[in-house]
């Protein structure tokens, strides 16, 4: 699956570069009179009534238009219309509102600025068509589990957006503590209490624990709000101007000197990793993992052949039925088999005899075309009267 969404990958990148002439009506060509474009803060919290101020110098005068987009190359505010400017330092505020005034969820916004001058002449400044989505490497010693601290430490040269996932080296993924979120440059530290996607196993105990880091850079003078709320899922239909947008910013990518992380090809909202439940289920009954007591001080009580069903929760379905998605199975991090065309809901249905009994820990992970994965881990008690396999 990986190799085929490269493959795609490259071929979806071509495909931009043929139209990228044919959209160069929404690129306006840099005049040389606007320049040294500034934020007062690449944060801004719409709880706390912050503001952030937007510079710009003009070296002559001109109407100048300004708009704010969501990550989604989506319009959500327009602080200026042909607004007049003079020569020099001129400045306008965001607080953190879209044009009807209600606060943007909490997620990073860029800005574009047209300058108008009395000749026609245009300057711009559009940094989703020249930054954002170049790939940030994490050194070994840049991300790693601080005890003292609770969390992931690591540093960024930049703004980014970041992906901390835990897994078992060959083995599978168990938690994602950040996905694709916006982050300021800097330090950070992102809490974590040692568990897994499920809550019931302590990871920093396990031997071949591995932190895996992926961070995308944001399109410069990017600004980070808080205090907005968890975005929704848009309903709304996508104008001919957005689609346009998005085409560009994307054929743009294929243009960077350098390297691009992969996932900056992904539609913005389409990378969301699979929520799904998985049951232990005995005869006709089945038993949701996450609200049944242990059968046992080892897990749950498992005999000869055991059924597990995978169910996808509503966002999930309707995220991966429209394309094909992997059912994986581990056993005790070990791959065991995969399904790769999943349904929902699946029952996968393992013989528990094949290993010995005790204490073993049962996980699955469900892919996406999208680099989306899901993870679930349940303990079980396998009680057969095996003593060794």
């Amino acid at each position: 699956m990986r190799r085929q969404i490269i493959i795609f990958t490259l071929i979806f990148a071509a495909a931009l570069l043929q139209t990228a002439g044919a959209l160069a009506q929404i690129e306006a060509e840099p005049s040389g009179f606007l320049s040294n474009v500034q934020v007062s803060s690449d944060e801004l919290n719409i709880a706390a009534n912050e503001k952030t101020r937007i510079e710009f110098r003009l070296t002559q005068s001109a109407k100048v238009t300004l708009v704010i987009y969501n990550a989604g190359h989506v319009p959500v505010r327009t602080l200026a219309t042909d607004l007049p400017c003079a020569a020099g330092v001129n400045a306008l505020e965001w607080n953190g509102r879209d044009d009807a005034g209600a606060p943007v969820p909490d997620e990073a916004y860029y800005f574009t600025i047209s300058a108008v001058g009395s000749r026609q002449q245009v300057a711009s400044f559009d940094p989703a068509l020249t930054s954002g989505g170049e790939r940030i490497k994490f050194g070994d010693d840049n991300l790693k589990f601080d005890a003292e601290a609770g969390g992931i430490v690591y540093e960024l040269p930049y703004a980014a957006r970041v992906q901390i996932r835990i897994g078992v080296t060959n083995g599978p993924l168990l938690k994602t503590l950040v996905q694709w979120a916006p982050r300021k440059k800097g330090r950070h530290c992102e809490p974590w209490d040692r568990k897994d996607a499920s809550g019931s196993i302590t990871l920093t105990e396990l031997k071949n624990l591995r932190i895996l880091g992926r961070a995308m850079a944001l399109p410069e003078k990017s600004i980070i709000v808080k205090g907005g709320g968890a975005a929704s899922a848009s309903t709304e239909p996508v104008t001919q101007d957005t689609a346009l947008r998005r085409t560009a910013v994307d054929a743009s990518l294929a243009k960077r000197a350098r390297p691009i992380e992969p996932a900056a090809w992904t539609p913005f909202g389409k990378n969301t990793d699979p929520v799904f439940s998985l049951s232990l289920k005995s005869d006709k009954n089945a038993v949701d993992t996450k609200s049944a007591p242990p059968s046992s001080e080892k897990g749950v009580a498992v005999r000869g052949e055991t059924a597990f069903e995978i169910a996808l929760d509503d966002a999930a379905r309707m995220a991966l039925m429209e394309q094909r998605f992997e059912i994986v199975f581990f056993v005790d991090y070990s791959l065991i088999g995969e399904v790769e065309q999943g349904y929902s809901p699946y029952t996968w249905v393992w013989d528990s005899t094949s290993v010995a009994d005790g204490q073993h820990v049962i996980t699955f992970n469900v892919s996406g075309m999208n680099d989306q994965i899901g993870a679930q881990s349940l303990i079980v008690d396998v009680q057969n009267g095996i003593a060794e396999k």
